[in-house]
């Protein structure tokens, strides 16, 4: 077992998904403990994934990756991460993310980490490039959502400095933060 571990970085993936197909009572059967995750205790769920992934996991690559689970939660994307099992220090590039998901999915995700005086858009769609590590990255992303819209421009330099630019568009903050007195409409 610490064979593989040690040569984790070096496993070749060649796979070519189309329509996989699982449950979540699937991959409980496999880990039971994951039913602690909000996500899981539906059981019944469905998710699906096609597209091209390969390489070494320390080189690896993805091609018209598409993951749909939920009643409407998409994620398709490229990927190339260089640089794993070390998570920490790899180096990410995501050229084209896109999500779409809503209230019901991100409820049934994230379940009682979300705050209650906080409220989820019905619908959410995210358009995002990512290319960097976890602490030294630059990223643009566009959220459309039924609470508004905003644009950011960000990026984290070496030393971990943030630096970055947000644009918002008729986005109710009044209904995201649950409090219409305070709060309304910002652009």
């Amino acid at each position: 077992l610490d064979a593989l571990i040690d040569s984790l970085e070096f496993i070749n993936m060649d796979l070519d998904l189309k329509n996989l197909s699982f449950r979540n009572s699937d991959l409980l059967y496999f880990n039971p403990e994951l039913i602690a995750q909000p996500f899981f205790k539906n059981r019944i769920n469905i998710t699906t994934a096609s597209g091209k992934v390969n390489g070494p996991l320390n080189d690896l690559k993805a091609k018209n990756l598409s993951v749909k689970t939920g009643a409407n939660t998409i994620l398709k994307t490229d990927f190339h991460i260089k640089g794993l099992p070390k998570y920490e220090t790899a180096f990410y590039d995501f050229p084209n993310l896109k999500f779409v998901s809503g209230k019901k999915d991100l409820v049934t995700f994230a379940g009682p980490y979300l705050p209650e005086n906080m409220d989820i858009p019905e619908n959410i769609n995210l358009e995002m490039v990512l290319k960097g590590k976890l602490k030294e990255f630059a990223t643009t992303a566009n959220v459309t959502s039924s609470f508004g819209s905003a644009n950011l421009t960000a990026s984290v330099d070496p030393t971990e400095n943030f630096n970055g630019k947000v644009i918002l568009s008729k986005l109710n903050v009044a209904r995201f933060l649950k409090d219409t007195v305070m709060y309304g409409p910002v652009s």
